[in-house]
């Protein structure tokens, strides 16, 4: 009797079989090797941005006026800065005057440029909160927002959360340079 269900059912344990496999390749191995390799992606991407804004507060603070920024007390004007620093933005990020991303654009959507502060000799030294790192030399600290479009599964998962980006919000210190 055993044999003869198992001949008659044999047919029907190889479809199952083949269909829990699919099931398991399609819901599991699928998803988690696209969730990895979009998180390396991002990962790179974000590495490239804050390369992008590394160049751009060093080139802003070349461009300032070096006689007044080499000095033990360095003066920086932080509006000038910050037009500086626009500029090089839109030119490398190829962003429109609204910060608006143009065809070609590294990012997705408009970028935020949430703060630029400048600590003086007189302000330090400053012990960053979250980092625990004193800092005992003039800086620059920018915090940029950068929205970035995801793909595959991440992308339905924000579609389902009523969102379209991933804000990757960078913060970069820039330690001045004194007495050069």
């Amino acid at each position: 009797m055993i044999k003869e269900l198992t001949k008659t059912t044999r047919g029907d344990i190889g479809i199952i079989e083949v269909i829990l496999f699919t099931c398991i390749i399609v819901f599991i191995v699928f998803p988690v090797f696209s969730i990895v390799f979009e998180k390396v992606a991002l990962d790179m991407k974000a590495d490239e941005i804050k390369d992008i804004i590394k160049d751009a507060t060093e080139s802003t603070f070349v461009a300032l006026n070096i006689d007044s920024t080499s000095v033990e007390n360095i003066d920086v004007d932080i509006e000038r800065f910050k037009e500086i620093f626009e500029e090089y933005l839109i030119i490398n990020f190829n962003l429109n005057e609204d910060f608006s991303p143009k065809e070609n654009s590294m990012v997705d959507a408009p970028v935020t440029i949430n703060k630029i502060l400048f600590y003086g000799s007189e302000d330090i030294p400053i012990t960053h909160p979250t980092k625990e790192i004193t800092y005992n030399r003039p800086f620059i600290e920018i915090e940029v927002l950068f929205p970035i479009k995801p793909h595959l599964y991440r992308k339905a998962i924000l579609n389902a959360l009523g969102r379209e980006y991933l804000e990757v919000n960078i913060n970069y210190y820039y330690t001045l340079p004194i007495n050069n």
